[in-house]
C-alpha cells in the first residue's frame, strides 16, 4: 500500500539523519532521529538494532525493551540479537538479565550453547541465585539435557556437597558430552582443591581437549 511505502521512506529519512548526527558528534539528536525512524518502521531490523545499541548507555530500560521486541519479532535473527544484547548487558553488570537471556538461549537450542552456559554460570555466580540453573534441569527441555550433569555439579559444589560432587565427577562422561563438560569438571576439581585429580582428568581427555579448545 502507498501509506506503507511512505512510512518506510520516512523511516529511512530519519535513519540517515541519525547517522549524520552521530557522525557530527550530536548523540542526543541522533538518538531522537533513530527513535522517530523506528516509530515509522518498527519492523525494520537494522533500524531497531541500531536504536537498541544506542539506547544502552543512557536509557538501558529502553534498550532492553527494543532488544526484547527484536528477539520476538525477528526469530530468524534471534541468536545474533541475543549476542548483541549480551554485549549491552555485560558492561552494565545486569547479571539477572544475563542469566535470563542465557537460560532462554540454551532452551532455544542456540548453536553457541556452551558459550551461553558459561554466561549463565558466570551470571548466577555473581547474583548467588540458583533458580535459573535449576530451570535448565527441567526434563521437558530437550535442548538442555546435554547440560544436566554440568548444572548438577555446579549446584553441588556451590552448596558444599563435596562427596556428592566427587562422585558425579567420577561417573563416566556420556558419549554425547560436550567438551565444556570436561573443562567444567576440571574447574570443579580445582575448586575442591583436588589438584592431582584435575591433572589426571586433563591427561585422560587430552586428545578431546586438544581437538576442541574452548
Amino acid at each position: 500500500p502507498l501509506w506503507h511505502r511512505l512510512e518506510h521512506a520516512r523511516a529511512w529519512y530519519f535513519f540517515e539523519q541519525a547517522n549524520r548526527a552521530f557522525a557530527d558528534g550530536k548523540s542526543s539528536e541522533g538518538l531522537l532521529y533513530l527513535a522517530n525512524a523506528y516509530e515509522f518502521d518498527p519492523a525494520n531490523y537494522q533500524i531497531g538494532i541500531t536504536l537498541a545499541k544506542n539506547y544502552q548507555v543512557g536509557q538501558p530500560s529502553h534498550s532492553d525493551a527494543v532488544f526484547e521486541q527484536l528477539m520476538r519479532e525477528h526469530p530468524d535473527r534471534r541468536h545474533a540479537t541475543a549476542q548483541d544484547w549480551f554485549r549491552a548487558l555485560l558492561p552494565r553488570g545486569d547479571f539477572d538479565k544475563i542469566a535470563t537471556l542465557a537460560r532462554n538461549e540454551l532452551v532455544a537450542g542456540s548453536d553457541h550453547a556452551s558459550v551461553w552456559l558459561r554466561a549463565l554460570l558466570f551470571a548466577t555466580r555473581q547474583t548467588g541465585k540458583e533458580a535459573p540453573l535449576r530451570e535448565i534441569l527441567d526434563p521437558k527441555s530437550a535442548n538442555t539435557r546435554i547440560w544436566h550433569s554440568v548444572v548438577e555439579l555446579e549446584l553441588l559444589v556451590r552448596n558444599g556437597k563435596r562427596a556428592e560432587a566427587l562422585a558425579l565427577i567420577a561417573r563416566p562422561l556420556p558419549d554425547n558430552a560436550a567438551v565444556f563438560t570436561i573443562y567444567h569438571r576440571i574447574d570443579a576439581l580445582i575448586d575442591l582443591k583436588e589438584y592431582f585429580a584435575a591433572l589426571d582428568l586433563i591427561g585422560k581427555y587430552s586428545q578431546r581437549l586438544a581437538s576442541d579448545p574452548q
